[in-house]
């Protein structure tokens, strides 16, 4: 849910945005909070606040990559470096998306696990509990350094590429 476009903007409709109790103490200085506003440092006012939201919703080209019976590695979703799928929009609050993808270890024709990344070209958003929603998959983790991983193939597509998905993001 974003904050609204214009008219009252409140410390308690900030706190809710970012997922904290409306009550807390909102300090304009947070690191968190300025992040939300998208003002990295000097002056800050509530005004910098309308129409910003926790909440991103994006649009990935599912696109696979690989062999698993020669490379032993199927890696499929968006990655800007395999030149794999497309995610659009490709940046949070500034900050572009370098990866969205599954990667999935094979070793002697036997599954061996796999994990989804999201990762960031900056780690500006270290520490902070971000959640992504894929074909009704949501799962939630911090993000360590410039990336958040999960067990789980959230992309859930055996078989299947070339294919356009949702994709919910928040940060919590």
């Amino acid at each position: 849910m974003a904050l609204p476009t214009s008219g009252p903007m409140t410390a308690e409709m900030i706190n809710e945005e970012l997922g904290r109790p409306s009550d807390s103490l909102l300090s304009l200085d947070d690191p968190e909070v300025r992040q939300l506003a998208g003002v990295e440092s000097g002056p800050i006012s509530y005004g910098d606040f309308y129409g910003k939201s926790s909440d991103y919703s994006m649009v990935v080209e599912y696109s696979s990559d690989g062999d698993p019976y020669v490379l032993l590695i199927m890696f499929h979703g968006y990655s800007d470096s395999l030149g794999i799928g497309s995610i659009t929009p490709d940046t949070i609050e500034g900050v572009r998306i370098t990866e969205l993808s599954y990667e999935e270890a094979i070793a002697n024709f036997v599954h061996q696990g796999g994990h989804t990344y999201l990762v960031f070209d900056s780690n500006v958003f270290h520490g902070r509990t971000v959640s992504v929603t894929i074909n009704n998959i949501t799962q939630t983790d911090v993000v360590n350094d410039n990336y958040a991983a999960w067990g789980v193939d959230v992309f859930n597509l055996e078989g299947s590429t070339n294919q356009t998905l949702p994709v919910e993001i928040k940060f919590i």
